[in-house]
């Protein structure tokens, strides 16, 4: 079953992001968690599928 989970980052975890993307030698990756962090600062909800239970 899929379904989208939206949610709120915390401070910490935007911050675990951002330091993620600083260590990932995928520059794919490092932009993808770059963006993911951008948003989250901005207050944007961040979704995404969940595959779980497939």
């Amino acid at each position: 079953m899929r379904s989208l989970l939206s949610h709120k980052l915390t401070g910490t975890e935007i911050s675990e992001l951002e330091s993620l993307a600083r260590c990932s030698a995928s520059p794919t990756i490092r932009d993808l968690l770059r963006e993911i962090a951008r948003a989250a600062r901005q207050g944007e909800d961040v979704v995404a599928a969940d595959r779980r239970g497939n």
